[in-house]
Parts: structure tokens; C-alpha cells; sequence
């Protein structure tokens, strides 16, 4: 997942936190799950984390120069 498709996960989550696909609580939890293992692995506490903290402003940067 590169930085734009983490950011508008972040936003998708953070807009329909609970996920709502469907009642399965289960649903709730993988999306939580992927977005939890990504934000680790950049160095965030969880994905919460990463919301507030991953920058847009570098990612609009990046995408003006190509």
C-alpha cells in the first residue's frame, strides 16, 4: 500500500468507524486488523495513531511532482 492508498484508508476508517459493511463484528475487526499491521510497520502505535499523525501535505507533494 503506498502513501495515498494508506491515507484515504485512514480517512475511509476514521468516517465509518464502526465499518459497516454488515453486522458481523468480524468485519470491524479485519478492517482494523490491515490498517493496524500497515500503520506498524510505518512506525505508528496503531492506526489511530497514524490518522492524526500521517501528513498529507507530503503526499500532495509527492503527487504534484510527477
Amino acid at each position: 500500500m503506498n502513501d495515498r492508498q494508506f491515507r484515504k484508508f485512514l480517512d475511509l476508517l476514521m468516517c465509518c468507524d464502526p465499518y459497516p459493511v454488515t453486522d458481523d463484528p468480524d468485519n470491524h475487526f479485519v478492517m482494523t486488523s490491515l490498517a493496524t499491521s500497515e500503520a506498524l510497520k510505518r512506525g505508528y502505535d496503531d492506526w489511530i495513531d497514524a490518522y492524526h499523525l500521517h501528513e498529507n501535505s507530503r503526499i500532495e507533494a509527492k503527487r504534484c511532482k510527477l
